[in-house]
C-alpha cells in the first residue's frame, strides 16, 4: 500500500517526522495541494516564489526515485 504525505507547511526532505515514518511502512506519494481561494489572489511574486520552490522540491524528490504530486 501507498502512504500519502501531504506536505503543506514543511516541505523538508530529509528530516520531515511525517516523510519518515511513511517511507519506513513502504512506498510514498508526496502530495501538495493549491488552494486557488489562496493563490488566486496573491501576488505575481508570490506565485513564481511558490511553484519555483514546489519544481525545486519535485527534483529533490525525483533523485530519490520519486516525484512531487501538485493538485488543485
Amino acid at each position: 500500500m501507498t502512504s500519502i504525505v501531504w506536505l503543506r507547511r514543511d516541505a523538508r526532505l530529509d528530516d520531515n517526522p511525517a516523510l519518515a515514518a511513511a517511507s519506513a511502512e513502504g512506498p510514498v506519494c508526496a502530495l501538495f495541494v493549491i488552494d486557488p481561494a489562496l493563490y488566486d489572489r496573491c501576488s505575481r511574486y508570490r506565485r513564481d516564489l511558490l511553484v519555483g520552490g514546489l519544481v525545486d522540491l519535485d527534483r529533490s524528490i525525483e533523485e530519490r526515485g520519486g516525484r512531487l504530486r501538485v493538485e488543485r
